[in-house]
């Protein structure tokens, strides 16, 4: 998850997010000031993991920060969701010419053609 937020009234929803591997990204008015200092300050107190002026245009850096973090997300729900299938695979089945030829033997195989 990505949270988007404004201000220090959201310092714990950013702690709860951070905290069970989600982002927090803090947004301040373009032309403020004291609202970009008060997200450095988020940010050099490990609040935050990034901020950026609340522009969500093509090309901004918000714009393109938000996309790089839900491609990763994206990638590695992937990667999890690929590693749990690989583990729950079994070898598939084969067909007992297959065995012999690969040098296995059933010894209930065995003994029929010994007979």
């Amino acid at each position: 998850m990505i949270y988007i937020a404004d201000g220090p009234t959201d310092v714990p929803m950013f702690a709860v997010i951070r905290e069970r591997g989600g982002k927090a990204f803090a947004v301040h008015a373009p032309n403020s000031e004291s609202e970009f200092l008060q997200n450095d300050e988020l940010l050099q107190n490990h609040r935050i993991d990034c901020y950026g002026p609340a522009d969500y245009r093509p090309n901004t850096h918000t714009h393109k920060w938000l996309l790089m973090h839900v491609h990763k997300i994206a990638e590695r729900i992937v990667l999890e969701h690929e590693q749990t299938l690989k583990a729950r695979m079994t070898r598939p089945p084969t067909h007992h010419t297959e065995e012999l030829r690969i040098g296995k033997t059933m010894p209930e195989q065995a003994s029929l053609f010994d007979r």
